[in-house]
């Protein structure tokens, strides 16, 4: 049972008046940093006297995302945490997609992890900056260390990103700043020889979303279907007569030896930015091998 005193029914009002008083606070943070109104941010952040830092994160996020430089600056001097996140991102992601590069650089003197992910794709803020092609701030972050060939939720990296959107002086420099693709073990004609080819058959199962593996079939996905696998191994890249091949692809020469396949299969989106074929599943070593053998035994009647 609960039980009140005549000095709880006095106290209640008055905690109700202070707990509207911070949320109305808070707001008026929020408003003034999203609207890069720093008269009225100062005003409000004094009114609030001792300042959780928790309560900043949004006012941050907001102020990178529209450019604010100085609002960035006075809430990160009042505590603000540079690596905060929010469900739909970071600060530094959104200052990156933005290439509002001097609160790039703000946020990474606070502290900010120039590699951190977040966000429902997990991109780091590279990718936001290489999608959009925000050139600026991707210089600042490469600058401040942040990883060239970071991976987001699908395993791609800036690069294809920046491929997919033609970003090509943002694919330049990150070519230039180091951007490469998983390299593979190689494959020896006696690994391939000794291959499981059971294990290849279950680990092409993945490959029947897209691709025909069994004449007479069609891909069990939906859309997005690619060219058959009958007679890839030594093909000719980008070989399928009729099939509307994306540029990445369409600009390949050579065939699918071993080796080549070995090298894409491992990375599709490093190996060739900008493919359509940017997701593969998670294949170990064994599986890849045991793929490439089964594949080998695909040939057309």
């Amino acid at each position: 049972m609960l039980r009140f005193s005549i000095a709880n029914l006095f106290l209640f009002p008055v905690l109700t008046v202070a707990l509207f008083s911070q949320v109305a606070q808070a707001d008026d943070i929020l408003q003034a940093a999203s609207n890069g109104d720093a008269e009225a941010l100062e005003a409000s952040l004094a009114a609030e006297g001792s300042v959780d830092p928790t309560s900043l994160e949004r006012p941050l996020f907001f102020a990178a995302q529209s450019g604010h430089t100085d609002i960035v600056a006075i809430l990160l001097e009042h505590g603000a945490d540079a690596n905060a996140t929010l469900d739909f991102g970071s600060p530094l992601q959104k200052a990156a997609r933005g290439n509002h590069e001097k609160i790039v650089e703000l946020l990474l003197k606070a502290g900010a992890d120039p590699s951190a992910q977040a966000g429902d794709k997990d991109y780091t803020p590279l990718h936001d900056a290489a999608e959009r092609g925000s050139l600026d701030a991707a210089k600042v972050l490469v600058a401040y260390g942040a990883n060239v060939n970071a991976r987001e939720f699908w395993g791609v990296p800036p690069i294809h990103l920046a491929t997919i959107k033609d970003k090509a002086e943002m694919i330049s420099f990150l070519s230039e700043s180091g951007a490469q693709p998983i390299e593979p073990p190689p494959i020896s004609e006696t690994e391939l020889a000794i291959a499981d080819l059971e294990l290849g058959r279950i680990s092409a199962i993945g490959c029947t979303q897209c691709h025909i593996i069994e004449e007479g079939t069609v891909p069990s996905g939906a859309h997005n279907h690619g060219p058959s696998l009958i007679g890839v191994v030594g093909r000719t890249k980008a070989g399928v007569e009729g099939y509307k091949y994306s540029n990445a692809m369409a600009s390949l020469s050579g065939d699918w030896n071993i080796s080549e396949l070995n090298q894409f299969i491992a990375d599709p989106a490093g190996r060739v930015p900008g493919t359509e074929m940017a997701l593969m599943p998670d294949l170990s070593d064994a599986e890849r091998v045991a793929l490439i053998a089964f594949l080998s035994t695909l040939r057309a009647q």
